[in-house]
């Protein structure tokens, strides 16, 4: 071996491999992990500083409320963009747009044992672009405004969003509404647009969403067509064979080839160096295996607190009863619901009304 490496052919030869995969992985790397440059102006916690006061403004934050944060897109638009809506460099105009931004800040105001939370989203500009509020069924702000009718509610929702989101709907076209009543009486109203210029067949829309008397939703999203989520499926299961065969061959080539014949030849030639490489080996396995010790340690109380949180939140005076059969059923096994509260929940009940209008879509759920 020490004679090969001392030829000048072999490394010569070696530059010129290295050097040619060099430039392949230069070649069909943007082909296979597109780059976006993205300019994100905020970081994290200004995000969540600047989301905890725009809650605060509109008087959606829970009070006491809880704060995470996360870097979210939209995956399906940017795969039917750079597809079949004009490629990457489309969607790198539409990144760097005003229509649409497919990223985002998400930030979650949330609070332990109360239906009360509310999601805010962020351009990457610090720019708010939406919110959603979840509420209880229950909740009514005024009693006497719970239940508008669909004018006066649309009114209310384009006004608080121009006037709160800084949003024009005069630049979309109304495309639908719908509307449900809660349990307590409440009508929830939604009303869906749609900007008119498309990207191929794709609708950027706009949801708002009224609840009662309040404002509680302002979802944009890109409307995607159904046709391509089918192909879209196709083109990846035969991504995943294809993948899969890689893997499998790869697998039988090294582990038959590398591990086992090339040590054996290795060996016979008395070539082969195995201390170092145990060594090293057993010092990585043990880190690894500390690192997911402590992993474990740290999410582990947590995971069960909120399960019994949850537990106890939905089954009332049953829930520790039920907690202690959980921890003594295997870890499988799920917990179904508690025939206690079976008709109590049985008899929630609510009137929905929906009224389409030109073109049907899947709206996000706010």
């Amino acid at each position: 071996m020490k004679g090969i490496t001392r030829r000048r052919s072999f490394w010569i030869i070696y530059a010129i491999a290295s050097a040619a995969a060099l430039l392949v992985a230069v070649r069909l790397f943007p082909l296979a992990i597109p780059i976006v440059n993205l300019d994100i102006k905020i970081s994290r916690d200004e995000a969540i500083a600047a989301a905890r006061t725009l809650a605060t403004r509109l008087q959606v934050a829970p009070e006491g409320a809880r704060i995470v944060a996360r870097f979210a897109h939209d995956a399906t638009a940017q795969n039917y963009v750079e597809l079949e809506g004009g490629g990457k460099q489309a969607f790198a105009a539409l990144t760097q747009g005003e229509r649409y931004s497919p990223y985002w800040w998400e930030v979650r105001l949330f609070t332990l044992g109360a239906i009360d939370e509310t999601i805010v989203r962020l351009k990457p500009d610090g720019t708010p672009s939406g919110f959603a509020r979840r509420l209880a069924e229950d909740y009514v702000h005024d009693a006497a405004r719970k239940a508008l009718d669909a004018a006066d509610a649309r009114t209310l929702a384009e006004t608080r969003a121009r006037a709160d989101f800084g949003i024009d709907v005069g630049r979309y076209r109304f495309l639908e509404q719908a509307q449900r009543t809660q349990t307590s009486g409440r009508v929830d109203h939604s009303f869906t647009y749609e900007q008119p210029d498309p990207i191929g067949d794709a609708r950027i829309r706009l949801t708002l969403v009224v609840s009662g008397d309040e404002l509680t939703g302002i979802a944009p999203f890109v409307h995607v067509p159904e046709s391509f989520g089918r192909r879209y499926q196709e083109l990846r299961s035969a991504n995943n064979l294809i993948a899969t065969l890689a893997s499998v061959s790869a697998g039988v080539l090294y582990g038959i080839g590398g591990c086992i014949l090339a040590v054996l030849w290795l060996a016979r030639a008395h070539w082969l160096v195995w201390r170092p490489p145990i060594g090293a080996g057993l010092v990585v396995g043990a880190l690894l295996a500390a690192s997911s010790r402590t992993r474990s340690c740290s999410w582990q109380p947590r995971a069960s607190r909120v399960a019994r949180f949850r537990i106890i939140r939905s089954c009332g005076g049953c829930g520790r009863a039920k907690l202690r059969r959980r921890r003594r059923s295997s870890a499988a096994r799920s917990v179904g619901t508690c025939s206690c509260h079976s008709s109590s929940h049985s008899s929630r009940r609510s009137t929905t009304r929906r009224i389409d209008g030109s073109a049907g879509g899947s709206r996000p759920r706010c």
